[in-house]
């Protein structure tokens, strides 16, 4: 067996001969603190997000699922492509639109994790849109009401 070779370290050497004393920096003086200005009140209004980069090629689907709150849809994609954002998506607008309440709707996944998911991506999104000041204050209600009925809401596997 090695033992590991003992390293000497110099010690660090002051320098403070090399610098002249008239060069030497003084006592820093503390300079009154200035509030930042406030920045211009900006009006509530809510904006959709921009999309970063090229825009989807399948998002005239996506808005469908987010938009088409009457119609039935099964959503089939592969595995990292949004399904679950969208599902969440379309479940806040039903939700905050007064469609339904959350112990009536159902959500069906194909696994027991993504389960799990869906059901802690919607706990986020009705906590994000419930404090949105932008949104009407019935619909942040309703959002709000939604949260208590999150464990008995119907998600999960088939």
């Amino acid at each position: 067996m090695f033992a590991p070779a003992e390293e000497t370290v110099p010690e660090p050497v002051m320098a403070e001969s090399v610098m002249p004393q008239a060069a030497r920096p003084g006592p820093i003086e503390p300079t009154p603190a200035t509030p930042a200005p406030e920045p211009p009140a900006r009006p509530a209004v809510r904006r959709r997000p921009q999309p970063i980069g090229p825009a989807l090629a399948d998002q005239g689907q996506r808005d469908l699922i987010r938009t088409a709150l009457d119609d039935t849809l099964v959503v089939e994609a592969a595995a990292g492509t949004g399904k679950t954002t969208e599902l969440v998506r379309r479940m806040i607008a039903i939700l905050e639109g007064g469609r339904t309440e959350l112990d009536r709707m159902v959500a069906v996944t194909f696994t027991d994790p993504a389960a799990g998911e869906l059901k802690l991506r919607l706990r986020t999104a009705i906590e994000v849109a419930r404090l949105d000041a932008s949104r009407p204050p019935a619909a942040r209600e309703r959002l709000a009401a939604a949260l208590p009925k999150l464990e008995e809401a119907r998600i999960g596997t088939i």
